[in-house]
């Protein structure tokens, strides 16, 4: 389970900012990216002490490194790859997962649909990664305000 965060509605604005900075841009990134991370263990279910929450953390639970963190010019990805995290986030069904067509709160009511036509007990989803992705969209301005600042600095040394 990975989420993109879309950087390109600022991209526009400060592109030429971007190159003549690069230095403040990759820290502006950083910063999105670790706050993406806290916001996403944040939203995580409390109860989670093993690999999700390690991943979510960006530490290891003694299977190597399990979170992702990925950036380029206009887009981060953050994330896990613990396998379960997905089942976490958009609900599941015991013992055997019943469709997986999206990632959105919308498609709860067909999988737990499914679920009850088989038979098998639903394990409603936490969607802590949009909840994360709703945050960190609401601060994005702040990352912006900072960069703006940070790059006005380099640009002055």
């Amino acid at each position: 389970m990975i989420s993109t965060v879309e950087l390109s509605r600022f991209i526009r604005d400060l592109n030429r900012a971007a190159r003549d900075t690069p230095e403040a841009f990759k820290r502006m990134q950083r910063n999105v990216g670790k706050r993406h991370f806290e916001l996403l263990s944040q939203f995580a279910p409390p109860d989670d002490e093993g690999r999700l929450r390690a991943s979510l953390e960006k530490r290891s639970a003694g299977f190597g490194k399990e979170y992702v963190e990925k950036y380029n010019k206009n887009e981060m990805e953050i994330g896990t790859k613990v396998y379960y995290a997905s089942m976490v986030n958009d609900g599941h069904v015991v013992g055997k997962r019943i469709g997986n067509t999206g990632h959105r709160a919308t498609d709860r009511d067909a999988r737990e649909s499914a679920a009850k036509k088989a038979g098998r007990a639903w394990v409603a989803g936490r969607f802590f990664r949009e909840k994360a992705e709703d945050a960190i969209e609401t601060e994005m301005d702040h990352f912006a305000d900072e960069f703006a600042q940070d790059a006005l600095r380099e640009v002055m040394r």
